[in-house]
């Protein structure tokens, strides 16, 4: 397996996945534990090949170049943001995984933020399926704060997606704290809070 130690896994995948959300998303979000702009993910193409070719399915894994400026776009496409896309295609797609027609062709889309606002904490969760294995991601409080932070300040101008919404119902009605202090790093980093700025419950 390939060893991602000093990654988090992160948003809407890892709540469900690792907190029982039941929406589904088609994109993998990982931050770094630290900021490290000379991070290549590229290195780790060949073991997430392996993996897949051990199933009997091959892939494709190809880097998009982002054209956008802006760095709140979103709550974690940035500039610092290495996005890639895996592209999968198998002739007996359906008997590997169910539900899927057979010859259809997947894509999926993961990014890595090489340049993470930091004050956040972790924890490891142990699955068991298709494996047993461990996998770190940022508590709960912390991806609240990264939703909290799309939802106040994702640029979406006249394209609003329910689904921010969808998951602010969750967080509130499973009772999550909000981590102030990493929201306010979130906010710092997008410009919408000056650097130093205390971030209270008053104030926010």
């Amino acid at each position: 397996m390939v060893s991602l130690k000093k990654r988090l896994f992160m948003a809407v995948t890892a709540l469900r996945i690792l907190y029982g959300l039941n929406r589904f998303s088609e994109d993998l979000d990982f931050t770094l534990l630290e900021k490290n702009p000379n991070f290549a993910i590229e290195k780790y193409f060949l073991h997430v090949k392996e993996e897949f070719e051990a199933l009997g399915i091959s892939i494709t894994l190809s880097k998009k170049t982002k054209v956008t400026s802006s760095t709140i776009e979103s709550a974690f496409l940035k500039n610092d943001t290495s996005i890639h896309t895996l592209n999968i295609q198998a002739n007996n797609l359906d008997t590997i995984l169910n539900g899927v027609l057979s010859g259809k062709r997947l894509k999926i889309k993961f990014e890595v933020d090489t340049n993470p606002p930091l004050k956040f904490q972790t924890e490891s969760k142990t699955l068991l399926l298709p494996i047993t294995f461990t996998v770190k991601s940022m508590t709960l409080p912390n991806l609240y704060a990264g939703k909290m932070h799309a939802l106040l300040f994702r640029n979406w101008q006249t394209r609003v997606k329910g689904r921010d919404w969808y998951d602010f119902e969750w967080y509130v009605k499973n009772g999550v704290k909000l981590n102030l202090s990493h929201l306010a790093e979130r906010m710092v980093e997008s410009g919408d809070l000056e650097k130093g700025t205390l971030l209270t419950k008053k104030t926010f």
